[in-house]
């Protein structure tokens, strides 16, 4: 029978009584290896219990002069822990300094009582102001390579136009500035729509609205897309160029939207100019709509801030009110259900009634007009869709004093009018 040294052999042994020895043996090729307490037949070592803190020690066995196994013996007999020899020493000791710092429950001693929640918010404006004065210490190199661009790209990006193509401007920084610079030197004299992607209130129809009422001086009493469309196609004779800031935006990444914009850039006399920043908007069209655009890509790294552009987007260190809820209304809106947009779309209404003072409604009455009009067959059912509205935080549900719930939209009366135009426009 092979001896085992004590470099051989080394046992890891817990002061909790539950835990099983862990054996390292290397003359079984290093494999962990399990033994029993109640089974083994050399000498237990008594180790010193301390109940407040759950401990390990680095015990070696250690053969005699004649090659017999001797009970083990602590290493290092200084120090209460032996001096790591192995890895697996090495991560008992890890392990032993991190439990020093934890109480008995196994929660940590120093706890933070600092929230996101209780910290400072901003409003909108003020981090309007702030960026505004903020000052980059590359501006002067910023501003010459954007005067390279206007000297080398705003003639051939006319002519192109002038020519049926239409021009997508890609790359780092925002390009709002330099493509309202393009506007101002070559455009000043056409009719152009400038269009601002990233806001949150933008669709077709208003797009649509403005080009019939502003440019063609028509009646608005087109109800549809596709009427409006049609009286374009038909009344446009002179140019007319649209400049469209972050195409990509989330409001204008819908199929309809895009495919309302495909459709005027199949018209002769309409011009377009748009900017794309997500690294995935060319997924946005098909190739029926692509071959429609006419896209001439230029790449240009402006390096400006995206100043602008993150006014509208969600931030944890702003005050969520505004265009951020309005943002979230338009996300849930693409989520879902037919029977959901209009059980939403009553409250809306019955909200923004000049009648109702209390800008609420009673859950009895929201479940009668949903019966009726079939959108929901039981309570539990609109409940269910309720939840789902409560979860997004657009309204909280309260039992009021006299036994009947109320709900309460969270969102202000601004937004719930864009919102309720918006919706109207999709169901």
């Amino acid at each position: 029978m092979k001896k085992s040294g004590a470099k051989d052999l080394i046992l890891v042994a817990w002061q909790d009584s539950d835990v099983t020895d862990v054996i390292l043996d290397r003359s079984y090729g290093g494999k962990l290896a399990s033994s029993n307490k109640e089974n083994q037949t050399e000498p237990k070592v008594d180790f010193v219990s301390n109940k407040k803190k759950r401990q390990s020690r680095r015990v070696t066995l250690a053969p005699n002069k004649n090659g017999e196994e001797n009970g083990p013996a602590l290493t290092n007999g200084e120090s209460e822990y032996a001096k790591p020899k192995s890895v697996l020493a090495k991560l008992s000791n890890h392990f032993l300094l991190g439990n020093q710092s934890a109480n008995s429950d196994g929660t940590m001693n120093k706890t933070s009582n600092s929230r996101l929640d209780h910290s400072h918010r901003i409003s909108y404006i003020e981090m309007a102001n702030t960026l505004k004065s903020y000052k980059n210490a590359y501006q002067d190199t910023i501003e010459s390579i954007n005067q390279y661009y206007e000297i080398n790209y705003f003639s051939e990006w006319f002519k192109l136009m002038n020519f049926g193509f239409n021009i997508l401007v890609h790359g780092v920084g925002s390009k709002k500035s330099l493509i309202q610079k393009f506007c101002q030197s070559y455009l000043d004299n056409f009719y152009f729509v400038e269009l601002l992607g990233y806001h949150h209130d933008i669709n077709t129809k208003n797009l649509l609205k403005n080009i019939i009422s502003d440019v063609l001086e028509l009646n608005d009493m087109f109800k549809t897309p596709d009427e409006q469309l049609n009286a374009i196609n038909q009344n446009l004779n002179s140019p007319l160029y649209l400049v469209i800031h972050n195409i990509d935006g989330n409001c204008l990444r819908d199929t309809s939207i895009q495919y309302s914009l495909s459709e005027l850039a199949s018209n002769k006399f309409i011009h377009i100019i748009a900017s794309v920043d997500h690294v995935n908007s060319s997924l946005l069209w098909d190739q029926i709509q692509n071959t429609c655009f006419k896209w001439i890509h230029f790449e240009v790294n402006t390096l400006e801030a995206y100043s602008d552009e993150i006014m509208f987007e969600n931030s944890l260190m702003l005050s969520q009110q505004g265009n951020v809820q309005l943002s979230s209304m338009i996300h849930i809106l693409k989520s879902l259900t037919q029977n959901a947009k209009n059980i939403f779309l009553i409250m809306v209404q019955h909200v923004l009634n000049k009648e109702n003072t209390k800008k609420s409604i009673t859950f009895s009455k929201l479940y009668h007009e949903c019966r009726e009009k079939f959108y929901v067959s039981n309570e539990l059912t609109l409940r269910a869709q309720l939840t789902e509205f409560i979860d997004h935080k657009l309204i909280k549900l309260k039992t009021e004093a006299d036994g009947y719930e109320t709900i309460f939209l969270l969102v202000d009366e601004k937004n719930l009018k864009l919102y309720l135009e918006d919706l109207k426009d999709k169901i």
